[in-house]
């Protein structure tokens, strides 16, 4: 004959019968999940709280240890004080209200139980095509809570997991939310078979401890089959484990994500469908991209089954909009120049240089002897002497309309936020020498440092232009001598600088010489 333990239930619903050894989770014994049910007891019930620590349980001893004699007995004692405590309460004037949702400690209770008792062998659920879509993957209980807290669920929500497993993430969903239905559907045939058992478990626990939860449904099936498809069509927020899935099956998703889900309609899952800095243009205007918005979740450590390393879900936001702003922006001409903000691969904004360097300055002061930006309030630059050089525009890269030099008039630059001045070089070469010189220690140097890179003449300018210019040209001269009937070649023996035409020596000063002759 079977050995069985019985537990009261403390809202007086059916008591739980479990069957000896108990199902234990990894890391614990039968005895320690039995104290573990009776310990979140309390959370509604504190007067059973005191009852557990001075009579239930025996101060100094270990319960891992108990054999079944021992649990037995345990499980009297706690069958004896809850119902003390009932009966107290029926003879109170004042009913004792508790919280009719589970908490999140319950709720990983209960579902861990359900698993225990449902999931007889876990290797079954490996027995899947190596490299098919029906890989099966867990989702553990702190990512689905993150998923839950991120999307923040309503009353009109219908929620889908595609390939729902053993049925975790609706019951959790279900419990936690007040989501107005929640709809699983699962290929494979063991999860589906053992998510049979999780919902019957699932409904046991939940009337034992008198918590309440959604309306759900989990059934076998194809998530791709036109069955589902018109459940997409109600569907607000939608889950899928796509980690594992081919590019067929994605591509299958996608365009029923486009066709049937309706707009501002989520979709949680663990591989992102489009680029986080995806932007629209004309040769992407088929890609699901267009009508979809994403963002990437913190990475959690031990989130899913198939690694321990940190993981991250990602949420896409169906924003048919989008596409729509991208055509107005075309036929408008006015509308052109306002293109979409540029993202990085993480999906966050991308400043322009311009901004970067106009930030930075906005963060430094004029009293700053540390800064080796000058910056001049309108006010203070009528009482200051006229600078000797050439002030720099707002650097702005991104725009062609930058010139290497300002004109020789101009004395100042003064941004678009009106009053500020910024003095410093004026081409991108100087700017780079600039940056990468050492800072001084003193104020005194700082300032002398500043002034002393600012002090880019006119004159220096055009000389170094001239060098560069006749540099050009000699090396111009020096091709074409290369490439024509005289053929330049260096002699053996010769110094670098040294040329030949035929066997003759050709320097520096002749190819000078015969530049002006040459057209």
């Amino acid at each position: 004959m079977a050995q069985k333990l019985k537990l009261h239930s403390p809202v007086g619903a059916e008591p739980l019968i479990l069957k000896w050894p108990v199902a234990t989770s990894e890391g614990k014994e039968g005895p320690e999940e039995i104290v573990d049910t009776i310990r979140l007891v309390c959370d509604d019930f504190s007067e059973l709280k005191t009852a557990l620590e001075t009579k239930i349980l025996k101060p100094g001893e270990d319960v891992s240890s108990y054999d079944y004699e021992q649990t037995k007995s345990l499980c009297e004692r706690y069958n004896k004080a809850i119902e003390g405590i009932r009966q107290l309460m029926k003879g109170s004037a004042k009913q004792r209200q508790f919280n009719k949702r589970a908490s999140m400690m319950q709720l990983k209770h209960i579902l861990q139980q359900c698993y225990n008792h449902s999931v007889t062998d876990p290797e079954k659920l490996n027995h899947y095509e190596p490299f098919s879509p029906e890989v099966y993957g867990e989702t553990s209980f702190e990512l689905v809570e993150q998923m839950i807290k991120s999307v923040k669920f309503t009353e009109s929500d219908y929620f889908i997991d595609l390939g729902s497993g053993v049925g975790q993430v609706i019951l959790q969903v279900s419990a936690a939310t007040n989501c107005k239905f929640c709809y699983g559907v699962e290929k494979a045939e063991w999860p589906a078979e053992y998510a049979v058992g999780m919902e019957r478990e699932f409904h046991r626990w939940m009337k034992w401890y008198g918590k309440e939860h959604g309306d759900f449904l989990i059934e076998k099936g194809d998530f791709l089959h036109d069955d589902v498809k018109e459940k997409l069509n109600k569907a607000t927020i939608v889950f899928v484990n796509n980690f594992a899935f081919g590019p067929v099956v994605d591509h299958e998703l996608k365009q029923r994500f486009a066709n049937c889900l309706k707009e501002g309609a989520r979709i949680v899952s663990s591989k992102a469908f489009c680029p986080l800095n995806f932007r629209i243009t004309e040769r992407n205007l088929s890609d699901i991209g267009t009508i979809m918005t994403v963002e990437e979740l913190s990475p959690l450590c031990g989130a899913v089954s198939w690694t321990g390393k940190p993981f991250a879900y990602y949420v896409h936001t169906i924003d048919r909009t989008l596409l729509e702003k991208y055509f107005i922006r075309l036929k408008n001409p006015a509308k052109r120049d306002e293109l979409e903000p540029r993202k990085d691969r993480k999906g966050r904004p991308v400043l322009s240089i311009k901004e970067k360097i106009n930030g930075a300055l906005s963060a430094g002061s004029d009293s700053n002897s540390n800064g080796r930006w000058r910056r001049v309030r309108g006010s203070q630059r009528e009482n200051d002497s006229p600078p000797s050089v050439t002030a720099a525009k707002v650097l702005d890269f991104d725009s062609n309309s930058n010139s290497s030099f300002t004109n020789s008039t101009t004395n100042s630059a003064v941004t678009e936020d009106s009053g500020t001045v910024i003095f410093g070089p004026t081409t991108r070469r100087q700017w780079n020498e600039y940056v990468k010189k050492p800072q001084s220690q003193s104020g005194t140097e700082n300032d002398n440092d500043s002034s002393t890179a600012d002090a880019v003449t006119e004159t220096k300018v055009k000389e170094v232009s001239k060098q560069l210019k006749q540099k050009k040209k000699r090396m111009k001269t020096v091709k074409r001598l290369n490439n024509g009937a005289l053929g330049m070649r260096q002699m053996q023996g010769k110094s670098i600088n040294s040329y030949s035409i035929g066997f003759l020596p050709f320097k520096e000063e002749h190819i000078q010489i015969v530049s002006n002759f040459i057209p």
